[in-house]
């Protein structure tokens, strides 16, 4: 009978309801904090018996890597509280639980299945108003994320784990606002990461490596959309309002709505680098029987019966804005949507 003799030495430390354990086994030192004599015992149970057995046994290590654990920031600030008061520090617990716990309590990400389930163990007891996300996310085909689809083909950028959408300060609050309850209603109770960058912009993001893949699925791509000519997902085109509401959200990002200084006229125009993109703009106003103007990185209208016609059609959050562009504010615009002015009335000197 073959069998295998070692050496294994720990010691234990009692803290009040606290057991510390430190292990020494095959040249490797493991230190274990747990506060129930069963959770001590099954910890040495991992030790002599690793084959045998698992920490957190019910998730495999595939998917442990898809699926998160999300709470609002006041449940893991709370945590971390509770932690601090039995002298435990942001570095005692990402130790103890293996991965950075401060992500969570001061920007309210997500943490993985089995970290949290050793989080639960550092506690003594479960953790109540969370909830699971990632392999099983499920993300409907609708007219917001045709939209919200639009804003990131327009000034949106995927990386391995993360949307990103900036926005200009020029666009406000209330379209930063807009775009947030777009994420929200596409991923309910996600968190949507807000970053100002210097200059006159914000960043929102949304960290979620399995939203990134059904985008991706979906045909965008990660990184350049320029290099990548990356266009419009075929569900979008396939439906016309899906069609309207993408159109919308790439209007509001990558399009102007602007008086022309030298006759008056309300010019609007679509700029993308990606060729795609471009040809689905020119389609969808096809479609309305708008004529259009085509050029290298643009699509225009000018006419202005087309441009009250586009705008009346798609109705973009731009038309909401007080100044939608420099040369023309929001009241201005109104009037030349509803025909009580047209743009010789409105002529610039």
């Amino acid at each position: 009978m073959d069998c295998e003799i070692f050496t294994i030495s720990f010691r234990v430390i009692l803290h009040g309801s606290r057991f510390e354990m430190s292990t020494y086994c095959a040249g490797k030192t493991v230190r274990y904090e747990v506060f129930r004599i069963d959770m001590f015992i099954h910890h040495l149970e991992v030790i002599l018996w690793p084959a045998k057995c698992s920490i957190h046994p019910s998730i495999s290590e595939e998917d442990d890597m898809a699926v998160y654990i999300r709470a609002p920031r006041e449940v893991w600030r709370s945590i971390y509280d509770e932690l601090k008061q039995r002298g435990l520090s942001l570095k005692k617990i990402k130790e103890s639980i293996g991965c950075d716990f401060s992500h969570a309590v001061y920007q309210g990400y997500g943490i993985r299945s089995s970290s949290f389930r050793r989080l639960e163990e550092l506690l003594g007891r479960r953790i109540d108003g969370v909830e699971s996300w990632g392999r099983d996310l499920s993300v409907r085909r609708n007219s917001d994320l045709a939209e919200l689809v639009g804003v990131i083909l327009g000034d949106g950028n995927l990386d391995r784990n993360t949307v990103t959408i900036t926005i200009g300060t020029r666009m406000g609050t209330q379209y930063l606002n807009h775009v947030r309850e777009l994420i929200l209603s596409v991923l309910p109770g996600h968190h949507v990461g807000e970053y100002e960058r210097r200059g006159n912009s914000t960043d929102l993001k949304i960290h979620s490596k399995e939203f990134v893949e059904l985008l991706v699925s979906d045909g965008l791509q990660r990184g350049d959309k320029k290099a990548n000519q990356v266009g419009v997902p075929a569900w979008v085109l396939s439906d016309h309002e899906y069609s309207r509401r993408c159109f919308a959200g790439l209007l509001d990002t990558d399009g102007s709505i602007y008086r022309n200084t030298r006759d008056g006229q309300i010019i609007v125009e679509v700029k993308n680098d990606s060729q795609p993109i471009l040809e689905f703009c020119g389609k969808f106003c096809e479609s309305l029987g708008v004529r259009i103007n085509v050029y290298a990185r643009n699509v225009v209208i000018y006419r202005q019966e087309d441009v009250r016609r586009l705008l009346t059609h798609v109705n973009p959050f731009k038309l909401r804005l007080e100044r939608p562009s420099p040369s023309l504010c929001g009241e201005e615009l109104s009037r030349f949507l509803v025909g009580e002015t047209s743009y010789r009335s409105e002529r610039v000197a």
